[in-house]
């Protein structure tokens, strides 16, 4: 007689009690993302108090009929599927729009360097020629005024800028992401 495997064996069994084998639920990788959001948004459980907890809502679930606990479990676990992928959007558009701020601020704030930059060489280029100050010392102090309103007007955008930088980041803290 040679010696059956452990499988063989339960298929025969299997056959003699005259039913197919029960068919079990194939987890797949979008199964897993869904584990490591769950395992990522709860820190603060250690995995023995989530098994504690899948075990109560399990014994919660059996204790009523199962038609009532399937669709109790289907619909919580739609709404709790739902809740994650908004909560990403969310984050994902938080993060998009903190990005887009920051890029628009670094830009006023490089403009406004360059302004600057340029005010001071006009300066060293007039003053170093004494026949530019008797020529035309008018035009020099309009021009310099007309810079010193586009810088002022720059410095109030950056400001502005800035602000609705923290207001995001506002946002984000409480909808409980970190942007940084």
């Amino acid at each position: 007689m040679q010696a059956q495997s452990l499988g063989e064996i339960a298929r025969k069994e299997q056959a003699k009690k005259g039913g197919a084998p029960r068919s079990a639920k194939v987890i797949t990788n979008d199964d897993m993302v869904d584990l490591k959001r769950d395992s990522i948004q709860q820190p603060g459980l250690s995995n023995s108090a989530k098994n504690n907890a899948d075990s109560a809502d399990t014994s919660k679930t059996n204790s009523n009929s199962e038609s009532k606990g399937d669709a109790a479990t289907g619909e919580a676990a739609q709404e709790q599927s739902g809740s994650s992928e908004d909560k990403q959007s969310q984050g994902a558009d938080l993060k998009a729009k903190f990005n887009e701020q920051k890029g628009k601020i670094d830009l006023l704030q490089r403009e406004i360097d360059v302004m600057q930059r340029e005010q001071k060489l006009r300066a060293t280029m007039y003053y170093s020629d004494a026949g530019n100050k008797l020529r035309d010392p008018k035009r020099f102090g309009d021009e310099q005024q007309k810079l010193n309103d586009d810088i002022d007007r720059k410095k109030k955008e950056l400001d502005a800028a800035k602000a609705e930088l923290e207001r995001i980041k506002e946002e984000a803290r409480k909808a409980g992401l970190r942007i940084s």
